[in-house]
Order: structure tokens, then C-alpha cells, then sequence
């Protein structure tokens, strides 16, 4: 059947639209990744740190079989940085859930609004953020741009 839960925080009167409880989560969602010392900063520094290695690694890899060999392996990677990078973030999840159990039963605000705002923080400062900063330092030094000669 349906969720008891649901129709429990929908009944509780004095609960705020959805768009005001995604408005206020996504707020303190962004708040809470800024504040926390070791997630941003460190996806941000080890992007830049992966990036700038990987460039002076590669740096400017001609136009042969062995150029594209090398940049298959770059892709490969940036790949392995990007995957390392969303598991340390498997943390942040477990600690918000414990809190959101905890509103979510008081009936502050519902499943929805709180996974919508967690998607759209985690997206926007954690998942392309730091993968522009990786490539940002590795097109120019690998010499990744296009109709190089």
C-alpha cells in the first residue's frame, strides 16, 4: 500500500510546500559541503593535483599511434580520479541520512525535497566543479586541443 509516512507528514499541519522545505534543504545542503573541511576542498585539490601530474606526464604528446595510445591511457585516468573522488562522498550521504531520519519522522519535510536538494548540492559543487578544474589543467599541458598540427 501506501506510504504511512507520507500521508503523516502531508496531514501535520503548519509543514511547508514542497518548494519551500527544497528551497531551505538545498540551502543548508550547500552550506554543509562548504563547511565540511575535508570534502570540497579535497576534491577540488586533488583535481588539481591529478590534473596538473597527468599534464606534465603527458605534456604534449604528438599526433602518432603512440599520442593516441597515450591519451586513451589519460581517459583511463581521469576516469579512476573521477571514481575515487565520488566515493569519498558515500560519507557525506550516510551523515545527512542520519539526520534526515531523524526530521523526516518529526514530519519537517519529505523523501522528495530532501534527495532533490542533497542531488543538486552534491552535483554542482562535488561533480563539476572538480572535474573542470582536472581538465582545465590537463587540455592545455597533455596539448589535448583540436586541429593542433
Amino acid at each position: 500500500g501506501k506510504d504511512r509516512r507520507a500521508d503523516v507528514v502531508a496531514a501535520v499541519p503548519g509543514v511547508p510546500p514542497w518548494y519551500h522545505q527544497l528551497r531551505h534543504l538545498v540551502g543548508r545542503e550547500l552550506h554543509l559541503i562548504l563547511r565540511e573541511p575535508g570534502l570540497a576542498p579535497s576534491h577540488f585539490v586533488s583535481a588539481l593535483f591529478g590534473g596538473l601530474l597527468l599534464g606534465i606526464t603527458y605534456f604534449d604528446m604528438p599526433l602518432t599511434l603512440q599520442g593516441v595510445i597515450s591519451r586513451i591511457g589519460i581517459i583511463f585516468a581521469v576516469q579512476c580520479i573521477l571514481a575515487m573522488q565520488a566515493l569519498q562522498n558515500f560519507l557525506s550521504w550516510r551523515d545527512s541520512f542520519t539526520c534526515f531520519l531523524r526530521e523526516y519522522a518529526s514530519g519537517y519535510y519529505g523523501t522528495g525535497p530532501f534527495v532533490i536538494a542533497k542531488s543538486i548540492s552534491d552535483c554542482f559543487v562535488l561533480r563539476i566543479g572538480p572535474p573542470l578544474a582536472l581538465g582545465l589543467c590537463l587540455y592545455h599541458l597533455a596539448g589535448m586541443q583540436a586541429g593542433r598540427e
